[in-house]
């Protein structure tokens, strides 16, 4: 399959070989450096926070077939689902397929039955689909980021990963293994890789200085020594490319569909172009037709039964945004995003669609599958965790069980939601360009609306405290008496200098964050509200938190600030830390402030004096942490691109294992003090065990004969070490004393 994907790679330079010797036995290794580069894939767990469970969802990606059985296989967030497509006029979802990272990209095997996905965040996902119903992974093989897409040949797969070309041999489907790896240094590649004979195209700068990205013509007869044969320069930035005989058919952003000769592949030859509406950004060639999907203005359909004189005989607007594409027989089946608007609301509605192809020139919509968007926010209340969700919808997930949240309903909202609070046997949910939607959740399986607050324009925060909603609305703050659930009546409201984006509150006072920095409002008169301070000096960031006499609130520059509010007219910042990011939502629970930020994920900050807070534990989830609650020890987040994802916060450390087939590797505690056990199984013994220092030196070595728990720790010092054992992932560990 020829898959294109938006891509953006940095990578080291390029043309290097792989050393397949290297380990951590080098006594001159530096493992601060090899630790930082191989936290790109193995960055999920940290010392002292657990993954626990997820489910994911988000907007439709990428998409396969197997069209002898009639599936087709959709990239849904960090999901895969799986739909019987044999009605084309109603897909049946048959099952889904959890990942830990958004799905990026998905290639099917047919002879082998055998599904291949790109995972950001991950690596290489391989799962046996020969029972589609009970479909098994085959393995994880997370030696890279995996941020591009893959095209199989052979027994190799070619996967985009940060700035160049990665080369798998897949023989041994169990233990892939990198033969080696192209790249050019710091690179933009937008178009991802296609294979066809000896070469490969890949997108990427012509050289450092290059300001337009191109193809890159690469010869991979020696998959182990792949070499740089040629370069393309498209008119634009090349976006996406498909590949049929001696024809290279390049998407070229605002530039059309360009047509190459590469019948010389050492001197690929533009030929003739053909323009189409919105930007490429994938295309696929089934018989004579090129389907281009856009970004903009759904797919359309060329005629390329003559490559010299291409033409467009039809587009399709099924989709704005067209993410996932792929031509079986009469039928296109495509994933992406509906821009709905009308006088009142614009929302994104998801969804994987069937359309008739069967007639050149007049295709047609005849199925759909309506997915639900990325979470923007997360409420937990007795047992349920509440999501609001890209495309109108409100989950509802039951956690009683966090290791397997199971959805227990889905709500329709009036437009794209942005934030939920559950108070008592109601959801508050804010509708963009809409209004406040009070839903009732008594029964958490069959929730009902109670009432639409339309008084607003544009809601995003809400707080809720005793029988009143304080929101943002754009500019202004308004307080909306919701006593009676049924009928939401406004009480007051002010102007705000700058546009709020978050609200907490407590006692007579709210709490707001806004693109300047805070604002704190006297609500003692509900029909009043008046502003007694603020401080103008953080820059934009979002999410306010209140506990007590302090207010919590995060700055431009990724610093956690600590206000005393004792005097709620006179905030004082009294303590402070810096994060990584900034920060898109905080809550407290007890003594700790959990922090979910744009890049990184999360951070837990121990505020038990508040003159020094203290970061003690951290989380890099899949994409943007957006939403963040907490519920006793379990974190709960709304990741973007990947659905929700629940973690654990244990303070003396996690149990870590780490699985090849067979082989098990078993650390007790990743945080001890003194000493902590190791155990082996699954492997031919002796082994040896080898611990290291941050630096690099070797601090013990210890032979093991058999899979009893082996004690390590005794001789070290407090702080970070590594445990290394041969067919095993180094394992990051600390001595606390």
């Amino acid at each position: 399959m020829n898959n294109v994907l938006l891509f953006l790679a940095i990578s080291l330079l390029g043309g290097t070989k792989l050393n397949k010797n290297l380990s951590l036995s080098h006594k001159n290794i530096n493992v601060e450096e090899w630790a930082i580069e191989r936290d790109l894939s193995k960055r999920f767990d940290s010392l002292n926070v657990g993954f626990v469970g997820n489910l994911p969802f988000g907007s439709a990606s990428d998409i396969e077939i197997d069209s002898e059985r009639e599936l087709a296989f959709c990239g849904s967030g960090g999901a895969i689902y799986i739909f019987d497509v044999s009605n084309s006029s109603a897909p049946i979802k048959k099952h889904e397929i959890k990942t830990r990272g958004r799905i990026i990209d998905l290639l099917y095997q047919k002879s082998t039955q055998r599904l291949f996905a790109t995972v950001r965040g991950v690596g290489l996902e391989i799962w046996d689909i020969s029972d589609y119903e009970n479909p098994q992974k085959i393995c994880t093989y997370s030696e890279f980021y995996s941020i591009g897409n893959i095209t199989i040949s052979g027994d190799c797969a070619y996967i985009v990963d940060f700035g160049g070309l990665r080369i798998i041999d897949i023989s041994d489907p169990m233990n892939p293994e990198e033969m080696s790896f192209w790249g050019s240094g710091f690179d933009i590649n937008l178009m991802g890789v296609v294979v066809s004979g000896s070469y490969a195209y890949i997108g990427g700068l012509k050289n450092s200085t290059a300001l337009v990205t191109g193809v890159n013509v690469i010869d991979i007869s020696n998959p182990e020594d792949p070499k740089k044969v040629a370069f393309y320069e498209p008119p634009d930035d090349a976006s996406c490319a498909a590949i049929s005989g001696n024809y290279l058919y390049v998407g070229a952003d605002t530039m059309g569909c360009r047509v190459v000769d590469v019948s010389d592949p050492s001197n690929p030859t533009e030929v003739s172009s053909c323009d189409v509406p919105g930007f490429p950004f994938k295309i696929e060639i089934s018989n004579n037709y090129a389907y281009i999907a856009t970004i903009g203005a759904g797919f359309s359909v060329i005629d390329i039964s003559d490559p010299l004189n291409p033409t467009k005989i039809d587009s399709c607007g099924a989709l704005d945004m067209v993410t996932g594409l792929v031509v079986s027989g009469d039928y296109a089946y495509i994933g992406g995003l509906k821009y709905i608007i009308d006088e009142s609301a614009f929302f994104l509605v998801p969804g994987f669609r069937v359309v008739d192809v069967s007639v050149p020139g007049n295709s047609q919509e005849v199925g759909l599958y309506e997915i639900s968007g990325d979470p923007t926010d997360v409420a937990v209340s007795e047992g349920y965790a509440y999501l609001t969700c890209g495309g109108r919808s409100l989950k509802i997930v039951d956690i009683t069980d966090p290791s397997n949240p199971v959805e227990e309903a889905s709500f329709e909202t009036q437009t794209s939601p942005f934030n939920v609070v559950v108070s008592g046997d109601y959801a508050y949910v804010t509708n963009y360009l809409a209004g406040l939607q009070v839903i009732n959740i008594s029964n958490p399986s069959s929730p009902t609306e109670t009432a639409f607050f339309d008084a607003l324009d544009y809601p995003e925060s809400i707080a809720i405290s005793g029988n009143y909603a304080y929101m943002q609305d754009g500019y202004s703050f308004k307080v909306v008496d919701v006593s009676t659930p049924s009928n939401p009546i406004q009480k007051g409201s002010c102007n705000i200098p700058e546009w709020v984006n978050s609200v907490a509150v407590s006692g007579d006072y709210a709490y707001l964050r806004d693109d300047a920095g805070f604002r704190i409002i006297d609500v003692s008169n509900p029909s009043n509200p008046q502003i007694v301070a603020s401080c103008d000096t953080l820059g934009e960031a979002s999410g306010v938190a209140v506990s007590g006499s302090y207010m919590y609130v995060t700055d431009a520059d990724s610093v956690f600030h600590v206000v005393d509010i004792s005097d709620p007219e006179n905030p004082e910042k009294i303590g402070s830390c810096v994060l990584s990011e900034m920060a898109n939502d905080i809550v407290i629970s007890g003594d700790y402030a959990y922090v979910a930020t744009e890049f990184y994920g999360f951070h837990i900050v121990n505020i038990s004096n508040p003159s020094d807070p203290t970061k003690i534990g951290h989380y890099e989830t899949s994409g943007a942490a957006r939403g963040i609650a907490v519920s006793g020890n379990y974190i709960f987040v709304t990741d973007e691109g990947n659905g929700l994802q629940i973690y654990e916060y244990l303070p003396s450390g996690i149990e870590v294992t780490d699985k090849h087939g067979e082989k098990t590797l078993n650390i007790s505690k990743n945080l001890f003090m003194g000493i902590t056990e190791v155990s082996i199984s699954g492997r031919d013994f002796p082994v040896i065990l080898n611990v290291y220092d941050i630096t690099g030196r070797l601090r013990e070595k210890t032979a093991v004969y058999n899979s009893s728990p082996l004690k390590i720790g005794t001789s070290l010092s407090p702080g970070i070490y590594f445990v290394s054992v041969k067919d095993f992932e180094p394992v990051k560990v600390m001595k606390l004393r």
